[in-house]
């Protein structure tokens, strides 16, 4: 799975849920739903600049970044989820990998090849040529992308701890709690 989900509630929210119910969790719901919409629209252009052509692993990922909101009832605390793919399971390439989870988590290098390999490009790649790997080739290793998830979780973490209060209190704002 490549999704991150959101941190807790301050306890002043749970107040709020506590006292209003169900008006609380669709206050909060709305106002994660808005956060997740800003941070699809951020994480995408995060990507987008980081891609160097059409259809590489930048492009593919920011093509299918998503978020939902689950968990909520009339005093359960509703809960951001956030990543890429159908139902957060990332992304298969076009050699089979989960490119998401290349960005999100990063890869080890590759062990060396025994013997020579015909390596064809990737579909999108627009290069008509295929390639010929040596013996001994090792695919190189990845570190994991800054600009995709661990970004965003931060973004979102710190959105949800200032916005989701100030939501409520807004909704709520003649009563004291």
């Amino acid at each position: 799975m490549i999704h991150i989900k959101t941190p807790g509630i301050t306890k002043e929210a749970k107040r709020y849920l506590q006292k209003f119910g169900k008006e609380a969790v669709d206050e909060i719901i709305k106002t994660l739903k808005k956060i997740g919409e800003e941070e699809v629209r951020n994480t995408q252009s995060r990507l987008a600049t980081r891609s160097t052509a059409s259809g590489d692993i930048f492009d593919e990922v920011a093509d299918e970044v998503t978020f939902d909101i689950v968990g909520a009832g009339p005093t359960q605390i509703p809960v951001l989820r956030f990543g890429a793919g159908d139902n957060f399971a990332g992304i298969i390439g076009s050699r089979r990998e989960n490119i998401a989870g290349i960005l999100a988590f990063g890869k080890k290098a590759g062990k060396p090849l025994k013997q020579r390999k015909l390596a064809t490009p990737a579909k999108k790649s627009g290069t008509g040529f295929k390639l010929i790997l040596q013996k001994g080739y090792v695919s190189p290793a990845r570190e994991a992308e800054e600009a995709f998830l661990p970004k965003a979780e931060k973004n979102i973490e710190e959105k949800i701890e200032r916005r989701v209060p100030e939501a409520l209190r807004k909704a709520f704002d003649e009563v004291k709690v």
